[in-house]
């Protein structure tokens, strides 16, 4: 598993490389971005500890890549893959609505969904459990996971204690509403909602 994110981030750079020569006016960009994308310092860390984010930031760099090319089914299939990576992925659809319009989103949902089909009809129940109420709810099935680069990972270690979740949930709502209303048709905002969001 960690050669393959190893690999989805040095895939990842070339996508961003790639898109950046494409444009004369950011030549240098091709060179200085990929580079700090690749030496992120926190990049062997993630990768180490098997977190799916390389994983998640290929698929939405691919993603964005093939929409900007025309390339619409292909981007859609794509990011209906991204979408199923995590639970918190599934706001994402939302962010694209000005850019693919409400077609393409339901196109988008129905894809999702027909990934997921396999695991949910394998056990609905376990689906369910394992893979949103835990997630979601119960934290004595699976504590919270203190590894993780996360504000509620520093906040334990100070306090002892884990953050209020329902705080948390009043936040991603309204960071969800903000980037709703104000975000742009460019698809490179795309980035900016997602980094804003998760």
């Amino acid at each position: 598993p960690r050669f393959f994110l190893a690999l989805s981030e040095l895939l990842t750079v070339l996508i961003i490389s790639k898109t950046l020569r494409g444009n004369k006016n950011k030549f240098s960009l091709s060179y200085l971005l990929p580079i700090l994308y690749y030496w992120h310092p926190l990049s062997l860390y993630v990768i180490t500890q098997g977190f799916l984010e390389p994983l998640m930031l290929l698929l939405l760099t691919l993603g964005v890549y093939s929409f900007s090319k025309g390339r619409v089914k292909l981007g859609l299939v794509i990011f209906s893959l991204f979408v199923n990576v995590k639970q918190t992925l599934l706001a994402f659809p939302a962010f694209l609505l000005k850019k693919i319009g409400f077609l393409n989103i339901l196109r988008l949902t129905f894809l999702s969904l027909l990934l997921m089909a396999p695991f949910f009809f394998w056990s609905p129940k376990n689906f369910l459990k394992w893979g949103f109420i835990f997630a979601l709810l119960d934290k004595s099935i699976v504590p919270v996971r203190l590894s993780t680069l996360t504000f509620n990972s520093f906040y334990n270690q100070i306090t002892g204690q884990n953050f209020p979740s329902w705080i948390f949930a009043i936040f991603w709502i309204i960071i969800f509403l903000f980037i709703i209303k104000y975000q742009k048709k460019y698809y490179s905002h795309l980035f900016y909602a997602s980094s804003f969001f998760y």
